[in-house]
């Protein structure tokens, strides 16, 4: 069990800068931004998948 210290490593970056990226240019006037919208889509698909990874290795591991 467990993963491949690399991929981990490589995804916790990625979920860092989508996390860093989210907040930026983030105005009263105008919400909608390329760095917000990268930022909070890139935070929701890595939690999923990595959530789904969870799921599916604590299955295979019963």
């Amino acid at each position: 069990m467990g993963g491949n210290p690399v991929f981990l490593h490589v995804v916790g970056s990625a979920l860092v800068i989508c996390r860093i990226a989210h907040p930026f240019r983030l105005h009263y006037d105008h919400v909608q931004t390329p760095l917000r919208m990268i930022g909070s889509v890139g935070t929701s698909l890595i939690t999923a998948a990595l959530g789904f990874m969870a799921l599916w290795q604590g299955i295979h591991a019963i």
